[in-house]
């Protein structure tokens, strides 16, 4: 009895964290995929030692299942983390960051320091290179499947480290705890960046290219593949980030920031009247769209995975990003390496969200693959938990939270009603937002933070909304009442004094309502809430090293 008491006061906890309410079946998708979650994944003791759940969780579903209890880190283990931490379920990752911890300080470092990497990768790399590498696949415990030095493990794929930190860095970015960054994220990536460090080496004709495969197997190993490329980008952005907040490896920060603004760009190719991503240097879009061996998601992976696609994103990326779903035949149902392969029902349809992709047709075409009888989405032959990244599509659809800023419902059907609870954006901002389709007046109760860190001696803060001062408002940071419709636009600063004179910031605008246009599909999408993250100066002689505010329209 006490047990199911236990059993019951978790799952109540776990449904009220966050929930969204659809006027449509396919939040049944979203409801269903975290409920797997939930039952795989939960942090806590009875994990044990050996923590992350495999590709099929904790249930064995036939005799002849493929992909064993593994965890495949060239995108599969990553994906069913794709909607938790958007979900504000960010302690669901904390089993599988014991795995990567174990296999990181265990064999990771072996793997460089006694060259145990595929030829392809090995011939790249300097005779001191530092840093870590990871095989393609490991056991949950975080033990090597190949026994350490069986070289082809790693599929030609060093990405592999960058793929099995990146709920690492989720974690970070959604939850904002800097212990966590300070004592495990941090440290995991640098030894990644060390890697990379040595491994690109010096700038060709001022470009830094890069080697990879975005596919397993030796004839996939390429300069700048489109992995590589998303993958690199990625974590230097993020070390870079990291850096500065923690204040660690000021030295590096150079180097890193030239490898990021002097990387080699994405490739495009030209497909008839149309242009599309390809893969890498030597092969054509379409080797990869009908590899028969899997490389289905080649030259889009890098859009959504490495979080590389926003709403700030070069049009001509979000653009090819949907040719090439298209040229693809991706919303055929059941298409072989198509948008209904479970290995990538949980990547493709977000890459279709945050490129823009029509929300109705999205929506279909998620549909267009029928749940099996416990409600999940799935198949023996491949899959299993990772096709819980739908997860991710369906928020993305209501709240995007990249690039420093937060938008609502940035490409969801304005023909159906939408609202959702506590739904955690990048920064762990928590988001309560309504839409309606009818064109009814939706509040947007949302409360905003201003802080404001400044460096010098006996220092005054006061807040002011409009430039009146706020009473008891005098301290570095100051959270805003639950926003209503009178408080749009309005304009939030801090003076800050002392002996030496006064400094004012730059004002912050209060996130508010919006009204949503009546008609459905040829009205122009409803203005969501953005939230910027700036960095700003005050007077010299008190000097605002950094300040997050929302940044309404």
């Amino acid at each position: 009895h006490d047990i199911y008491v236990q059993h019951q006061a978790w799952w109540k906890k776990f449904w009220l964290q966050a929930y969204i309410n659809l006027g449509d079946d396919i939040q049944k998708y979203w409801y269903n995929h975290l409920h797997l979650m939930g039952c795989s994944a939960r942090s806590g003791s009875d994990n044990a030692p050996g923590k992350a759940p495999g590709h099929w969780g904790p249930w064995n579903r036939a005799d002849d299942m493929m992909w064993f209890s593994n965890v495949s880190v060239n995108y599969n283990g990553q994906n069913p983390y794709y909607g938790v931490f958007s979900s504000n379920h960010v302690d669901l990752v904390d089993p599988y960051i014991e795995t990567i911890k174990y296999y990181s300080e265990n064999t990771g470092r072996k793997r460089v320091a006694n060259r145990w990497v595929s030829p392809e990768i090995e011939a790249r790399m300097p005779a001191d290179c530092r840093g870590v590498a990871f095989e393609l696949s490991f056991t949950s415990h975080g033990t090597s499947c190949g026994g350490g030095s069986w070289v082809h493990q790693d599929g030609c794929m060093p990405t592999n480290a960058i793929f099995g930190i990146l709920p690492l860095v989720w974690k970070w970015k959604y939850g904002q705890d800097a212990a966590y960054l300070n004592d495990t994220c941090y440290p995991l990536m640098l030894e990644v960046a060390d890697f990379y460090d040595d491994y690109i080496g010096e700038p060709v004709d001022g470009r830094y290219d890069v080697y990879g495969s975005v596919h397993e197997g030796a004839n996939w190993f390429s300069a700048n593949d489109m992995f590589s490329l998303g993958a690199v980008q990625f974590l230097y952005r993020e070390i870079i980030a990291a850096s500065i907040k923690l204040g660690r490896d000021a030295d590096r920060r150079a180097h890193w920031q030239d490898i990021l603004a002097n990387m080699s760009g994405y490739q495009l190719q030209e497909w008839g009247n149309t242009v599309t991503f390809r893969p890498d240097q030597v092969h054509d879009v379409m080797d990869a769209l009908t590899f028969n061996g899997g490389a289905r998601n080649t030259g889009l992976m890098f859009t959504t995975t490495f979080d590389n696609i926003s709403h700030w994103t070069l049009p001509a990326y979000k653009i090819a990003t949907c040719n090439t779903l298209d040229k693809g035949n991706m919303f055929f149902p059941q298409r072989f390496s198509g948008w209904q392969d479970s290995n990538d029902f949980g990547m493709m349809f977000v890459m279709a969200v945050r490129a823009g992709y029509r929300p109705d047709r999205v929506i279909e075409a998620i549909k267009g693959w029928k749940p099996e009888m416990n409600g999940i989405v799935s198949q023996k032959n491949g899959g299993g938990i990772e096709t819980a990244g739908i997860i991710e599509a369906i928020n993305n659809m209501l709240i995007q939270s990249h690039y420093g800023a937060i938008r609502i419902f940035p490409n969801w059907d304005r023909s159906i009603d939408a609202n959702f609870t506590r739904l955690r954006a990048a920064g762990a901002f928590l988001v309560t937002a309504s839409y309606s389709a009818s064109g009814r007046i939706v509040e947007l109760p949302a409360a905003a933070t201003f802080t404001i860190s400044a460096t010098g001696n006996g220092l005054s803060y006061q807040w002011q909304k409009n430039r009146v001062d706020i009473p008891g408002a005098t301290s570095p940071s100051h959270t805003t009442p639950p926003t209503t419709l009178r408080d749009i636009g309005s304009a939030y600063r801090c003076v800050v004094s002392n002996s030496f004179g006064i400094a004012r910031s730059r004002p912050g605008t209060e996130p508010g309502s919006y009204y949503s246009h009546p008609d459905t599909q040829r009205a122009p999408h409803p203005r969501g809430v953005v939230v910027s993250t700036r960095r700003e100066k005050l007077h010299p002689r008190v000097h605002q090293r950094r300040r997050m505010h929302p940044d309404g329209r």
